[in-house]
């Protein structure tokens, strides 16, 4: 089937995104894509949410609204599932209400992959945070790509653990199949994406996406204290990587930077091959 007739789902959690919803989600609804639908749950907002929704479903009828009346739990994994369950079609592309596609060919770049090879459940992309001027925009971009090229480079190696819910693409069965990776963690506010990828994801059904034209960007933190906030709640969910993965990445660490010698020299050459082709094939990487 050829990649322009594989229908898609693209779903969004809104909590009091007026402001971002109104800026980014006509980059959504006017992809270069001639069948997908965009779902939007507005999780229990109490902002312009509702109205800017109502607004933009009557110009654009493949927007569809699930008002969710009330947040029971923290984070979006309960917003998430409604959302998954009303959606249409058989693949989910997840992004955020202040995401950004780089361009009109988003779906179509991230589903190009989905489609190349036959067993792919699950393709992984690349969320970027916008460049500004300062020193904690250059690092936050930093410890963006770097995180970026070791998850990338985990499931090159067949070893895929996580993935960023601005840009992650996947197959109803898969959902159906590790649906309980949601519900499992509602206890964290983070953890929608690289716990059900922990979950779900298998050595030869994941790809990944690496066109500039399919970066989904976000806009940084601005002071230190907002950043240490995100990561504290991003780092909640470390804790609950499967032992095997969490010993990965400590490995790669040490292999990288602290004593190369001491890690087998297969696995070594293996993990930089990973990490050069990636930083060959990231022309934009960073923004």
């Amino acid at each position: 089937m050829p990649k322009d007739d594989v229908p898609v789902s693209v779903l969004i959690c809104a909590h009091n995104e007026a402001t971002n919803l109104s800026k980014n989600l006509t980059k959504v609804l006017s992809q270069n894509y001639p069948l997908f639908e965009v779902w939007v749950v507005n999780d229990a907002s109490d902002d312009e949410t509702a109205h800017i929704l109502d607004d933009l479903s009557q110009k654009y009828p493949h927007l569809q609204v699930i008002d969710k009346k009330e947040k029971n739990k923290v984070g979006k994994k309960e917003a998430l599932a409604i959302g998954l369950q009303q959606a249409n079609f058989d693949w989910f592309l997840l992004t955020d209400a202040d995401g950004v596609p780089a361009s009109a060919d988003w779906i179509s770049g991230m589903m190009r992959r989905a489609v190349a090879n036959k067993g792919t459940k699950m393709v992984l992309g690349y969320g970027p945070y916008f460049k500004y001027k300062g020193y904690l925009n250059l690092w936050i971009r930093y410890e963006t790509a770097y995180v970026a090229i070791q998850y990338l480079s985990a499931a090159l190696w067949g070893r895929p653990y996580m993935g960023v819910g601005r840009n992650l693409l996947y197959h109803r069965s898969l959902y159906e199949k590790h649906k309980d990776a949601l519900a499992n963690h509602a206890d964290l506010a983070s953890g929608d994406d690289d716990l059900f990828v922990q979950a779900a994801a298998q050595k030869g059904q994941v790809e990944i996406c690496t066109d500039p034209n399919t970066f989904v960007y976000s806009e940084p933190k601005r002071t230190f204290f907002a950043l240490y906030k995100q990561k504290t709640r991003h780092y909640s969910t470390a804790t609950r990587y499967k032992a095997v993965d969490q010993a990965f990445l400590g490995i790669v660490t040490l292999c990288l930077y602290d004593k190369p010698y001491t890690c087998h020299p297969t696995c070594f050459t293996k993990n930089l091959y990973c990490f050069y082709y990636l930083v060959e094939n990231f022309e934009y990487l960073g923004g």
